[in-house]
C-alpha cells in the first residue's frame, strides 16, 4: 500500500507540474502575442483589432443595426472611396442629409487602401459576427485584385495565399480554439515559418509589385473566378441578412496616346492632384486595365444572375475624362465630386434612403 501511495503522489505532482508548465507557456505566449497586436485575453479578435484594425476605426463602439430610426449605410472597397483618399462617407452623407432634410443617416466607410474583394468579404463577415447590421451596402473595388496575378500560374493560389497578408489571416481563421489556447497557434506560426525556409515559398507584397520579373505573368488575369467568388460570398451573406447591396462598375483612366511609365512625368496626363499612384503598384498598364475589365464583366454577370441585386454603372459615367482621375483610378476633386452626386442620385431614385 505504502507503495501505490507513493506512485499516487508522483502522478499527482506529474500533473500538476503539466498543468504549470502549459500554464507558464500559455501566458508567455500571451504576452509575446500581445506585444505583436493581439488582444491579451480575446486573441481571436485580432482580425477586428489589428490586421482591419484601422478599417473598422469608424464603427468601434457604435450600435448599428437595422432596428432603429438610422438609415444606416456600410461602403466596401479599396483606397478610392476610403475616408483618407476621398472622404466619400462625409460626402454621401452631406448629399443626402441636405437633400432628403434628415439627420438620421449614417454611413460606415470600412474602404481602406490596398483591400481586394477577399478583404472586403472578410471585413463584412467580420461585422456580422460582431452583430452590425446595416440598412445599406456599396460596394465600389476591381483593381487592387490585379496584383495577385503577377506570379506564375504554378505559383498562383485563388484564395490569395500567395501573398503573406492572406496566409497569415487564413493561419488565425483556422484556429477557432484561439481564445481558449494559443499553443497550438504558436506552434502552428513557427512550424510554417520554417517550411517556408525550407521550400523558399515566393509570396507577394498586399502593397506593390517588388519583383519585377513576375510582372510578364500578370496579362494572364488568374484572379476572375476568385474575383466572382469573393463577390459571390458578400451577395450571400447580404441575402442572409436581407441587406440591399448595390454593386458599381469600376472607372480607370489611361491616355489613349502615352504608355506610362510609373514616373513623374505621367502626372501630366492627369489632374493637379496632392496625391497620387503610381501605376507601377498594380503592374503593366495593359494588363491592368485587362484585369479590371474582367471584374467589370464579372460584375455585370452577377447582376444579371441576382436579379434583387442594385447595379450603377459609373464606369460609364465618369470613365474617359482625364480631369476626372489623379491617376490610373483615384478621383480628382472633380472626380470624387460627380462620383458622390451620381451615387446620391441613384439611391435616392431608388428609393434605397428616404
Amino acid at each position: 500500500m505504502p507503495g501505490h501511495s507513493k506512485n499516487y503522489k508522483n502522478l499527482i505532482f506529474s500533473f500538476i507540474t503539466i498543468i504549470i508548465f502549459l500554464l507558464f507557456t500559455e501566458l508567455a505566449f500571451r504576452l509575446v502575442l500581445a506585444l505583436n497586436g493581439f488582444p491579451f485575453l480575446m486573441p481571436k479578435e485580432v482580425l477586428f483589432a489589428r490586421e482591419y484594425g484601422d478599417s473598422f476605426k469608424q464603427i468601434r463602439g457604435e450600435s448599428i443595426t437595422q432596428h432603429d430610426d438610422y438609415q444606416d449605410i456600410l461602403i466596401l472597397g479599396g483606397s478610392v472611396v476610403s475616408p483618407d483618399w476621398s472622404g466619400m462617407e462625409k460626402r454621401l452623407k452631406d448629399s443626402l442629409s441636405k437633400r432628403l432634410k434628415t439627420d438620421k443617416i449614417r454611413i460606415f466607410n470600412v474602404a481602406f487602401p490596398g483591400h481586394t474583394s477577399l478583404d472586403n468579404d472578410i471585413k463584412y463577415r467580420i461585422l456580422h459576427e460582431k452583430g452590425y447590421s446595416f440598412d445599406l451596402v456599396l460596394y465600389y473595388e476591381a483593381i487592387n485584385e490585379n496584383r495577385a496575378n503577377n506570379i506564375s500560374p504554378v505559383e498562383f493560389k485563388p484564395d490569395y495565399s500567395h501573398f503573406k497578408w492572406y496566409d497569415q489571416i487564413y493561419r488565425i481563421q483556422k484556429h477557432p480554439e484561439l481564445n481558449f489556447t494559443v499553443i497550438p497557434y504558436v506552434f502552428d506560426y513557427i512550424l510554417s515559418k520554417v517550411d517556408n525556409v525550407i521550400h523558399k515559398k515566393t509570396f507577394l507584397s498586399i502593397g506593390d509589385v517588388r519583383d519585377k520579373t513576375l510582372l510578364k505573368y500578370g496579362s494572364d488575369i488568374k484572379t476572375a473566378k476568385s474575383y466572382e467568388r469573393n463577390l459571390s460570398g458578400i451577395i450571400s451573406l447580404s441575402k442572409q441578412y436581407h441587406e440591399p447591396l448595390l454593386l458599381m462598375s469600376y472607372a480607370y483612366y489611361l491616355p489613349p496616346d502615352y504608355q506610362l511609365t510609373g514616373g513623374q512625368e505621367d502626372k501630366k496626363y492627369y489632374a493637379d492632384c496632392k496625391y497620387s499612384c503610381s501605376i507601377n503598384i498594380w503592374g503593366k498598364p495593359e494588363n491592368i486595365r485587362k484585369g479590371i475589365e474582367a471584374h467589370n464583366l464579372i460584375i455585370r454577370k452577377l447582376v444579371q444572375q441576382y436579379p434583387e441585386l442594385y447595379y450603377l454603372d459609373i464606369q460609364k459615367i465618369i470613365q474617359g475624362n482625364q480631369n476626372y482621375f489623379c491617376d490610373i483610378c483615384h478621383f480628382s476633386e472633380e472626380g470624387a465630386q460627380l462620383y458622390a452626386k451620381t451615387l446620391a442620385d441613384f439611391l435616392i431614385e431608388k428609393k434605397l434612403v428616404h
